[in-house]
């Protein structure tokens, strides 16, 4: 039976997955795929009883709307990282797909990567002992879209979200206390250029990590230490453990190939009705963590 599925935005994201659907298909995949370039298409697409499912990679202040709609009017949910401007628009879109017992997936590319599932075997097979720290770093100095400029939550959810939802994920585990700085320093932009969060978890394992988008350098790294041994991982694409190299991979080939495992793995959870890797209720955890973030910069 086919599968109809339409792609709602066709900027660089959208274009990806539009591709990697092709390439799906190529592979003999039973599967249409369509595009939706305004509103007004979308909307018709979704009168349309015939359509399946809608992959969004729109502007993230969209997400919540355009999901909500889709999900209610009975198809499944592909749906660019952040799902949502907040927490609770967050968790209200898990409440409509279980009621509608539909997909909703959220796109959290990382979680496809294979460089994330050597670090989590390497993990959880004790090769650096008890893990203790986690430390990263994400500097950038980005070009400004218009669409950023006047949204009041940014870096955090734009960005961060990333390394929050891939520790709770190497880890299997959620922290029990946060702690949160915002800076708002970039002159182009309402919302947050800068923050720093520590994550504090019961088993004592602390996950620190600064990002900022208008610096001098370019850095991404994360620093795993534990009671036997170390790990660092380079632009989500090169894993060391104790200085030697055990992984390496360009950026771009990476996320490449993570983007398309991550858009097969929405098509088979449809065909086969299992909750995918990077579900909706999965990135709560992360969700819940920045609401709580905004809401101590709001207090101070």
């Amino acid at each position: 039976m086919e599968l109809n599925l339409i792609v709602v935005g066709l900027g660089y994201m959208g274009s990806i997955h539009y591709h990697n659907l092709q390439r799906i298909k190529e592979r003999g995949y039973d599967i249409k795929v369509s595009v939706a370039n305004s509103y007004e298409e979308f909307k018709k697409a979704l009168l349309n009883k015939d359509i399946d499912g809608c992959i969004l990679a729109l502007p993230y202040n969209l997400h919540y709307s355009y999901a909500m709609e889709a999900l209610k009017k009975g198809k499944h949910v592909f749906v660019e990282k952040p799902i949502s401007m907040t927490y609770y628009e967050a968790k209200k879109l898990v409440e409509t797909a279980e009621q509608m017992e539909k997909i909703l997936m959220a796109g959290h590319i990382l979680r496809f990567t294979n460089t994330f599932e050597i670090v989590k075997e390497l993990l959880n097979s004790g090769k650096i002992g008890k893990i203790q720290v986690i430390n990263g770093r994400r500097m950038t100095n980005k070009n400004i879209k218009n669409w950023w400029k006047n949204l009041k939550r940014f870096l955090l959810l734009y960005e961060g979200i990333h390394s929050i939802d891939i520790i709770i994920y190497l880890l299997n585990k959620i922290p029990s206390a946060t702690q949160c700085r915002l800076f708002y320093s970039h002159p182009e932009i309402k919302g947050e250029s800068e923050f720093i969060i520590n994550m504090y978890f019961k088993n004592q394992i602390v996950a620190s990590f600064h990002h900022r988008m208008n610096s001098t350098y370019n850095v991404n790294e994360i620093y795993i230490s534990g009671s036997n041994g170390e790990l660092m991982i380079a632009d989500f694409s090169k894993v060391f453990l104790n200085g030697e190299p055990i992984y390496n991979n360009s950026f771009n080939k990476e996320m490449k190939e993570a983007s398309f495992k991550e858009m097969l793995e929405f098509v088979s959870a449809i065909r086969n009705n299992y909750q995918p890797k990077s579900s909706g209720k999965d990135v709560l955890e992360s969700m819940k963590i920045i609401e709580v973030c905004y809401n101590l910069q709001s207090l101070s």
